[in-house]
This record gives C-alpha cells, structure tokens and sequence, in this order.
C-alpha cells in the first residue's frame, strides 16, 4: 500500500476499524420492518412506518427506487411497486461495473437488433425498408388475426405475427401525459468528472409534478464527437401543459446542473411523445399483433428487455430470448455458417 498511494498500513487499519466501531453506535442500530399490509399503500406511508424522515425519503424513492413520480402525488408509487424498483436497481449493483447503469453502444436500438437476430435464428424474416400502410385481417371463432401486412409500395406480405411501434398503431390508446427528452451537445462535462453520469433532480427541485433523470454519456457512446458530452434531460408532463411551461422547467434543469458546474451547450433538441395506456390498447389488438411501447418514464432498461423477452416467448413457444443451443441450432434446412464457427469453438474448449 505504501509503495503504490503512500499510505501507512497502520493508519488506514485503524480507519477501517473506526468506521466499523461507528456502526456499534446506538444511533446507527438497525431495524427491522416487514410489509405486511402495506403492499397497496403508498411508499411514503411505509416510510413513514420505518420512521424515515422526508428528506431521506425523497432520495430513496427517487436515487434508489428511481421512481420519478413526487411521494405526495395522487399517482405516487405503492410500497410493492416501488420495492420492486429498488430491488431491480440493488441487483444490478456491480454486474458491469462499480454501478447498476449499463448503456448499450449505439443507444438502446440494440435491443431490437438482439431481437430481430435472435428471432432470425427460430425462422423469422425481416423487410426492411418498408413501412406499412394497412393490414389485412380474418375472424375465426371470434378471434381476429392479422392475415397479411400491405406496405407503403403497395406489396402484400403474409405474416405469422407482427410486431409494430405503439406509435404506428392505429389503434393505440394514451394516458393523459407526455414524456419529454430535452438532448443537448456540450463541448465539456456538466459534472465535476469527465465519465458517463447519471443525476436525478427531485419534483421539489426542479418544479413539475415526476423528477428530471439526466444522463450524461461521453463519445464512447457513438452520440456525439470525441472530447464532446451529449446530455439528456427526461421528465414527464400533464396532458395540456403549455410548450413554454415544458420550455421553461427544462431550462432551469440545465441552470440548477450549471449552478454547481459550468459548462457549455453548443445545441439542444426536445421532443416529445404521449405515454400508452398499454392495458386499452391490448383490448382490442388482434391476437398475432405485439406492440412495442412506453407507458411510464422509467430509467431501467431490464423493462425494455422483459418486454422483447415477453413478445419472443409468445411469437416463439419454448425458445429463449439471445440464447440458442448447438442442438436446437437454426430452423432453416441448410446449416448456417455461424452454427459451424460456434461448434469448432466449443469443440476446441472442451
């Protein structure tokens, strides 16, 4: 230790077991408290019951849980919901490194490119570079199946299942909100390190009804130029609120970031799209038809993942989700050129 930081071994012991002597203190006893009858209250009347105070409260419900709606909403998260939240964040604590947060490189379409792949190896076809402009649909014994899809050049496709965007769904129901993402470039970091960070700005700080995540990535990212910053700022809005309201609280995000920083923004992007009410919107979805869709803000991508795993299992009885086996291998008639590499590798393992 001495020779590497310049550190006594004896007084970095003797550190270590102050900080363990500070954990016998009668203030830092812990407590034991169980759920039961609170699954279906709010999570700050649990908390209150733990005899958490509210400042506390705040950073657990909205850094831990990463739940962003305010503990006082009338649409505040239960006590159930929102231990499940923290226990999807706890578990991802060191799985890809000193935090629970990965980024996929190129953004999260990489999980519909795992899935256009892993459903291509169990007999799928994709067309690209086609939109559709109308499906053709048949009723048996009450239940309607999209038959076949009819593209934007007028070409008809028979289809199996579809899988289509909330988004391009005609029928798509929505809650009464909008998520809004305001992206920025910045030619330094808005935070003190020059690393991918991710910052929450509680409802009592940033003046809106759900918290601001913020997520700084780095050109690692492929988003922006190296030695550049690209900065998100994601909130969700009632239905109705004005453009210059939605304006103004992002705005004062970016100051309130700056007060304790300063850096530059060179240009900046907002957009904005309505959350689905994905259980109306299933109601009335032919039975081979899966949407993909946002229904809350949320910052854990195992949501995105659960959702790709969930429409692959139906679409595909019996197959994992990115796994296949060397027995099972492709469902085409001819053996694949990877199924070959992949047997010679495990081969030459064992």
């Amino acid at each position: 230790i001495q020779a590497e930081v310049g550190i006594d071994p004896l007084n970095l012991n003797e550190k270590e077991l102050g900080r363990g002597r500070s954990l016998n203190r009668p203030q830092n006893k812990s407590g034991s408290h169980t759920m039961d009858g609170f699954e279906s209250k709010s999570f700050k009347e649990f908390l209150d019951h733990c005899g958490i105070k509210e400042r506390l409260q705040e950073i657990i419900l909205h850094a831990m849980c990463l739940h962003p709606t305010a503990l006082t909403s009338d649409a505040a998260a239960s006590s159930k919901e929102a231990m499940k939240c923290l226990f999807a964040h706890l578990k991802g604590l060191g799985h890809f490194g000193n935090t629970a947060f990965i980024y996929p490189l190129y953004g999260g379409g990489e999980i519909v490119q795992a899935f256009c792949r892993t459903s291509a190896v169990w007999g799928a076809s994709h067309v690209l570079s086609h939109g559709f402009q109308s499906i053709n649909v048949t009723k048996d014994s009450g239940a309607t199946r999209v038959d076949s899809i009819v593209a934007g050049d007028g070409k008809i496709f028979k289809v199996g299942s579809i899988v289509a965007s909330s988004e391009e769904w005609h029928g798509t129901k929505y809650h009464a909100g909008n998520y809004v993402v305001r992206t920025s470039i910045c030619s330094s970091s808005a935070f003190h390190c020059n690393d991918c960070v991710i910052a929450i700005i509680p409802p009592s700080r940033c003046e809106n009804e759900e918290s601001i995540h913020v997520i700084q990535v780095d050109s690692s990212s492929r988003s922006c130029p190296s030695g550049y910053f690209t900065l998100y700022m994601a909130t969700t809005f009632s239905d109705g609120t004005r453009d210059s309201v939605i304006r103004n609280v992002l705005e004062n995000a970016v100051r309130y970031v700056q007060s304790s920083h300063s850096f530059e923004e060179l240009c900046f992007t907002i957009r904005s799209r309505p959350l689905v009410d994905i259980e109306s919107t299933k109601s009335n979805l032919p039975t081979n038809c899966h949407l993909t869709y946002d229904s809350c803000q949320t910052l854990l991508m195992c949501e995105m993942v659960d959702l790709a795993r969930s429409i692959f299992n139906e679409i595909f009885d019996g197959c994992d989700f990115m796994q296949r086996t060397i027995d099972g291998g492709y469902r085409g008639e001819e053996e694949d050129e990877d199924q070959e590499v992949l047997r010679d590798t495990l081969e030459l393992a064992n």
